[in-house]
């Protein structure tokens, strides 16, 4: 399974078959998809509807669907030398979210979203940066993080990864 990490853009239509994808999975699953995804997409909607230079959303593609989307920007924050790529509103699919049939693929799936933002942040466009955070969807997402942060810990890339709270925080060096 070969996974790709694509900005979702109403230009293009890829918002459009994504948004047909997972209403197909709320179909298919017998979930009402304005119950299920009205408020994310309406939260992200004018930033995939309007071509921001530092602002978009994001999608993780496999082979045959989408599994993950999210919104990232990058803006100057506090405390910080530089812009931070920010990366929030991290939703799994519905098949991903209400069944049992993907939970295998769950982990590779968030490991392959933070390797996208990573490439984002390091890719030398409108949405590069050093510094990155990611907000983590559950307790469970800050557990699996935290493993991540040990592994990367001392990486000849970093200067610094933890996790606090929600978030994960990387620095380049």
């Amino acid at each position: 399974m070969a996974y790709s990490f694509i900005r979702l853009s109403a230009d293009d239509g890829s918002w459009d078959a994504f948004e047909a994808d997972w209403r197909a999975q709320c179909e298919q699953l017998e979930e009402d998809f304005e119950s299920y995804a009205g408020l994310t997409f309406s939260a992200v909607e004018n930033i995939v509807k309007q071509t921001h230079a530092k602002a978009g959303v994001f999608a993780l593609k496999d082979d045959d669907s989408h599994v993950v989307m999210c919104q990232v920007n990058c803006a100057p924050i506090p405390k910080y030398v530089g812009p931070v790529l920010r990366t929030r509103f991290i939703t799994f699919s519905p098949d991903y979210d209400l069944t049992d049939e993907y939970l295998h693929l769950y982990s590779r799936a968030l490991v392959e979203l933070l390797f996208g933002v990573l490439e984002l942040g390091m890719s030398g466009g409108e949405f590069s940066s050093r510094h990155l955070k990611l907000h983590l969807q559950s307790p469970e997402d800050a557990k699996f993080f935290t493993a991540v942060e040990r592994n990367l810990k001392g990486h000849a890339l970093f200067e610094s990864v933890e996790t606090r709270g929600q978030w994960l925080y990387m620095s380049r060096k």
